[in-house]
Protein backbone atom coordinates (compact mmCIF):
# COMPACT_ATOMS: atom_id res chain seq x y z
CA UNK A 1 0.00 0.00 0.00
CA UNK A 2 0.92 3.83 -0.27
CA UNK A 3 0.63 5.64 2.66
CA UNK A 4 0.39 9.59 1.70
CA UNK A 5 1.13 11.72 5.22
CA UNK A 6 2.22 14.96 5.12
CA UNK A 7 3.06 14.91 9.15
CA UNK A 8 6.34 12.99 10.04
CA UNK A 9 4.73 12.10 13.42
CA UNK A 10 1.58 10.32 11.65
CA UNK A 11 3.44 8.92 9.26
CA UNK A 12 5.37 6.83 11.63
CA UNK A 13 2.33 5.86 13.97
CA UNK A 14 0.34 4.71 10.91
CA UNK A 15 3.14 2.75 9.79
CA UNK A 16 3.45 1.41 13.15
CA UNK A 17 0.01 0.77 13.19
CA UNK A 18 0.41 -0.81 9.58
CA UNK A 19 3.00 -3.44 10.65
CA UNK A 20 1.46 -5.16 13.56
CA UNK A 21 0.49 -8.33 13.15
CA UNK A 22 1.51 -10.52 11.03
CA UNK A 23 -0.72 -12.24 9.56
CA UNK A 24 -2.34 -8.61 8.13
CA UNK A 25 0.83 -6.92 7.79
CA UNK A 26 0.49 -4.56 5.17
CA UNK A 27 4.02 -3.91 2.88
CA UNK A 28 4.11 -0.21 3.18
CA UNK A 29 5.38 2.61 0.70
CA UNK A 30 5.31 5.84 1.89
CA UNK A 31 5.25 9.34 0.43
CA UNK A 32 5.24 12.96 1.90
CA UNK A 33 4.08 15.34 -1.20
CA UNK A 34 1.56 14.80 -3.58
CA UNK A 35 4.70 15.17 -6.06
CA UNK A 36 6.20 12.24 -4.50
CA UNK A 37 3.02 10.04 -4.38
CA UNK A 38 2.26 10.47 -8.03
CA UNK A 39 5.52 8.84 -8.87
CA UNK A 40 5.46 6.31 -6.87
CA UNK A 41 1.97 5.82 -8.31
CA UNK A 42 3.03 5.93 -11.60
CA UNK A 43 6.23 3.50 -10.95
CA UNK A 44 3.96 0.68 -8.93
CA UNK A 45 0.98 -0.81 -8.69
CA UNK A 46 -0.62 -0.49 -4.73
CA UNK A 47 -3.96 -2.58 -3.63
CA UNK A 48 -4.81 0.79 -1.77
CA UNK A 49 -3.78 4.69 -0.72
CA UNK A 50 -4.28 5.68 2.66
CA UNK A 51 -4.31 9.50 1.54
CA UNK A 52 -3.85 12.74 4.17
CA UNK A 53 -5.83 15.66 2.12
CA UNK A 54 -2.94 18.00 4.10
CA UNK A 55 0.02 17.86 1.87
CA UNK A 56 2.86 20.42 1.88
CA UNK A 57 1.82 21.03 -1.78
CA UNK A 58 -1.49 19.98 -1.86
CA UNK A 59 -4.62 20.95 -0.02
CA UNK A 60 -8.46 18.92 0.89
CA UNK A 61 -10.28 17.86 -1.67
CA UNK A 62 -7.67 18.72 -4.56
CA UNK A 63 -5.19 16.00 -3.26
CA UNK A 64 -8.15 13.62 -3.35
CA UNK A 65 -8.73 14.83 -7.72
CA UNK A 66 -5.18 14.47 -7.84
CA UNK A 67 -4.24 11.19 -6.69
CA UNK A 68 -7.60 9.90 -8.20
CA UNK A 69 -6.64 11.15 -11.59
CA UNK A 70 -3.09 9.65 -11.30
CA UNK A 71 -4.87 5.75 -10.12
CA UNK A 72 -8.09 5.39 -11.09
CA UNK A 73 -8.44 1.95 -10.29
CA UNK A 74 -6.57 1.99 -7.26
CA UNK A 75 -8.99 2.26 -3.64
CA UNK A 76 -8.28 5.78 -1.67
CA UNK A 77 -8.85 5.96 2.22
CA UNK A 78 -9.01 9.07 3.11
CA UNK A 79 -6.60 9.80 6.64
CA UNK A 80 -8.12 13.14 8.42
CA UNK A 81 -8.85 14.90 11.59
CA UNK A 82 -12.73 15.81 12.76
CA UNK A 83 -12.58 18.94 11.88
CA UNK A 84 -12.66 17.85 8.51
CA UNK A 85 -15.12 15.49 8.36
CA UNK A 86 -17.24 17.26 5.70
CA UNK A 87 -14.77 17.72 3.23
CA UNK A 88 -13.80 13.78 4.03
CA UNK A 89 -17.31 12.99 2.91
CA UNK A 90 -17.22 15.49 0.13
CA UNK A 91 -13.88 13.27 -0.81
CA UNK A 92 -16.00 9.73 -0.87
CA UNK A 93 -18.37 11.69 -3.46
CA UNK A 94 -15.18 12.44 -5.67
CA UNK A 95 -14.53 8.37 -5.11
CA UNK A 96 -12.74 7.54 -2.31
CA UNK A 97 -13.63 4.34 -0.99
CA UNK A 98 -13.73 5.80 2.58
CA UNK A 99 -11.97 7.94 5.46
CA UNK A 100 -10.71 7.50 8.80
CA UNK A 101 -10.15 10.27 11.51
CA UNK A 102 -7.11 10.30 12.96
CA UNK A 103 -7.28 10.69 16.32
CA UNK A 104 -9.24 7.48 16.34
CA UNK A 105 -7.06 5.14 14.61
CA UNK A 106 -6.32 1.22 16.06
CA UNK A 107 -5.12 -1.83 14.18
CA UNK A 108 -8.28 -3.23 14.24
CA UNK A 109 -9.84 -0.32 12.40
CA UNK A 110 -7.12 1.01 9.90
CA UNK A 111 -6.62 -2.90 8.62
CA UNK A 112 -10.82 -3.20 8.45
CA UNK A 113 -11.17 -0.03 6.36
CA UNK A 114 -8.23 -0.74 4.30
CA UNK A 115 -8.87 -4.24 3.33
CA UNK A 116 -12.82 -3.54 2.73
CA UNK A 117 -11.81 -0.76 0.71
CA UNK A 118 -9.58 -3.29 -1.66
CA UNK A 119 -12.53 -5.62 -1.99
CA UNK A 120 -15.04 -2.76 -2.72
CA UNK A 121 -12.83 -1.42 -5.28
CA UNK A 122 -12.26 -5.03 -6.48
CA UNK A 123 -16.11 -4.85 -7.22
CA UNK A 124 -16.35 -1.56 -8.81
CA UNK A 125 -13.63 -2.05 -11.07
CA UNK A 126 -14.86 -5.86 -12.18
CA UNK A 127 -18.65 -3.90 -12.79
CA UNK A 128 -17.35 -1.11 -15.17
CA UNK A 129 -15.45 -3.51 -16.93
CA UNK A 130 -18.81 -5.84 -17.43
CA UNK A 131 -20.36 -2.67 -17.99
CA UNK A 132 -17.77 -1.52 -20.74
CA UNK A 133 -18.05 -4.80 -22.74
CA UNK A 134 -21.69 -4.82 -22.50
CA UNK A 135 -22.23 -1.62 -23.51
CA UNK A 136 -19.82 -2.46 -26.84
CA UNK A 137 -22.59 -5.52 -27.21
CA UNK A 138 -25.35 -3.24 -27.14
CA UNK A 139 -23.92 -0.43 -29.58
CA UNK A 140 -23.32 -3.35 -31.94
CA UNK A 141 -26.77 -4.58 -31.80
CA UNK A 142 -28.12 -1.05 -32.01
CA UNK A 143 -26.72 -0.31 -35.10
CA UNK A 144 -28.47 -3.44 -36.77
CA UNK A 145 -31.98 -1.51 -36.29
CA UNK A 146 -31.89 1.99 -38.08
CA UNK A 147 -35.60 2.83 -37.66
CA UNK A 148 -37.49 4.95 -34.95
CA UNK A 149 -37.03 4.22 -31.16
CA UNK A 150 -38.91 4.95 -28.04
CA UNK A 151 -35.94 6.93 -26.37
CA UNK A 152 -36.51 9.25 -29.99
CA UNK A 153 -40.11 9.48 -30.49
CA UNK A 154 -41.13 9.37 -25.96
CA UNK A 155 -38.30 10.72 -24.00
CA UNK A 156 -40.80 10.78 -20.99
CA UNK A 157 -42.53 7.62 -21.59
CA UNK A 158 -38.64 6.44 -21.80
CA UNK A 159 -37.67 7.55 -18.29
CA UNK A 160 -40.54 5.99 -17.01
CA UNK A 161 -39.95 2.84 -18.13
CA UNK A 162 -35.94 3.46 -17.19
CA UNK A 163 -36.73 4.17 -13.79
CA UNK A 164 -38.72 1.32 -12.62
CA UNK A 165 -36.09 -1.20 -14.37
CA UNK A 166 -33.46 0.81 -12.61
CA UNK A 167 -35.57 -0.30 -9.30
CA UNK A 168 -36.20 -3.67 -10.26
CA UNK A 169 -31.79 -3.80 -10.68
CA UNK A 170 -31.16 -1.90 -7.14
CA UNK A 171 -33.99 -4.52 -5.39
CA UNK A 172 -32.09 -7.59 -6.72
CA UNK A 173 -28.48 -6.02 -6.22
CA UNK A 174 -29.54 -5.41 -2.60
CA UNK A 175 -30.27 -9.21 -1.91
CA UNK A 176 -34.24 -9.03 -2.53
CA UNK A 177 -35.92 -12.68 -2.82
CA UNK A 178 -37.73 -13.61 -6.03
CA UNK A 179 -41.32 -13.28 -4.33
CA UNK A 180 -44.61 -12.63 -5.73
CA UNK A 181 -43.69 -8.95 -5.07
CA UNK A 182 -40.43 -8.92 -7.48
CA UNK A 183 -42.41 -11.28 -10.00
CA UNK A 184 -45.38 -8.60 -9.75
CA UNK A 185 -42.88 -5.78 -10.37
CA UNK A 186 -40.99 -7.49 -13.27
CA UNK A 187 -44.21 -8.68 -15.08
CA UNK A 188 -45.76 -4.98 -14.96
CA UNK A 189 -42.89 -3.32 -16.19
CA UNK A 190 -42.55 -5.67 -19.07
CA UNK A 191 -45.95 -4.87 -19.79
CA UNK A 192 -45.60 -1.21 -19.96
CA UNK A 193 -43.10 -2.35 -22.20
CA UNK A 194 -44.93 -3.85 -24.82
CA UNK A 195 -47.97 -1.24 -24.12
CA UNK A 196 -45.59 0.81 -25.77
CA UNK A 197 -44.83 -1.57 -28.75
CA UNK A 198 -41.17 -1.80 -27.65
CA UNK A 199 -38.86 -3.42 -30.09
CA UNK A 200 -35.70 -5.37 -28.79
CA UNK A 201 -33.69 -2.26 -29.51
CA UNK A 202 -36.21 -0.16 -27.04
CA UNK A 203 -35.63 -3.25 -24.34
CA UNK A 204 -31.71 -2.68 -25.12
CA UNK A 205 -32.14 1.05 -24.50
CA UNK A 206 -34.03 0.93 -21.48
CA UNK A 207 -31.34 -1.43 -19.89
CA UNK A 208 -28.13 -0.01 -20.68
CA UNK A 209 -29.72 3.61 -19.40
CA UNK A 210 -30.78 2.10 -15.96
CA UNK A 211 -27.23 0.48 -15.70
CA UNK A 212 -25.55 3.10 -16.23
CA UNK A 213 -27.20 4.66 -13.82
CA UNK A 214 -27.05 1.82 -11.41
CA UNK A 215 -23.24 2.57 -12.45
CA UNK A 216 -23.10 6.13 -11.27
CA UNK A 217 -24.86 5.70 -8.17
CA UNK A 218 -22.90 3.26 -7.07
CA UNK A 219 -19.62 4.49 -8.02
CA UNK A 220 -20.40 8.12 -6.88
CA UNK A 221 -21.76 5.92 -2.99
CA UNK A 222 -18.03 4.58 -3.28
CA UNK A 223 -19.31 0.93 -2.61
CA UNK A 224 -21.08 -1.97 -5.08
CA UNK A 225 -22.02 -5.58 -4.13
CA UNK A 226 -21.16 -8.98 -5.01
CA UNK A 227 -24.43 -9.35 -6.24
CA UNK A 228 -24.46 -6.51 -8.72
CA UNK A 229 -22.07 -8.58 -10.82
CA UNK A 230 -24.81 -11.12 -11.92
CA UNK A 231 -27.85 -8.54 -11.55
CA UNK A 232 -27.47 -7.06 -15.20
CA UNK A 233 -27.82 -10.67 -16.96
CA UNK A 234 -30.19 -11.94 -14.37
CA UNK A 235 -32.91 -9.17 -14.76
CA UNK A 236 -32.03 -8.98 -18.52
CA UNK A 237 -32.69 -12.63 -19.13
CA UNK A 238 -35.86 -12.64 -17.00
CA UNK A 239 -37.17 -9.47 -18.92
CA UNK A 240 -36.12 -10.99 -22.13
CA UNK A 241 -38.22 -13.76 -21.34
CA UNK A 242 -41.34 -12.15 -20.16
CA UNK A 243 -41.25 -9.46 -22.74
CA UNK A 244 -41.18 -11.58 -25.71
CA UNK A 245 -44.39 -13.81 -24.13
CA UNK A 246 -46.16 -10.47 -23.24
CA UNK A 247 -45.48 -8.72 -26.68
CA UNK A 248 -46.58 -11.23 -28.67
CA UNK A 249 -49.29 -11.12 -26.97
CA UNK A 250 -50.01 -7.44 -27.42
CA UNK A 251 -49.67 -7.48 -30.83
CA UNK A 252 -51.61 -10.51 -31.73
CA UNK A 253 -54.40 -8.36 -30.29
CA UNK A 254 -53.77 -5.16 -32.02
CA UNK A 255 -53.23 -7.16 -35.28
CA UNK A 256 -56.90 -6.36 -36.93
CA UNK A 257 -59.06 -8.94 -37.45
CA UNK A 258 -59.79 -11.41 -40.03
CA UNK A 259 -63.04 -11.34 -42.35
Amino acid sequence: MLLVEGDEYDRVFAKRLLGQHAEEHFAVCVAGTLAEARKKLAATKYDVVALDLNLPDSTGLLTVRAVTAAAPDVPIVVLTSAADAAEAVEAVRLGAQDFLDKSGLNWQLLHRVLHQAIERQKLMNDLMRRYAAWSAVVKTLRALDAGDTLQKRDVVGFDELVRPYAGLLARTAHGARRDAGYVAHATELVRRMAECDCGVADLLDVHLTAVGRRVDAESQAGRTREDEQLVILEVMGYLLSAYRKLNSEARAARRPREG
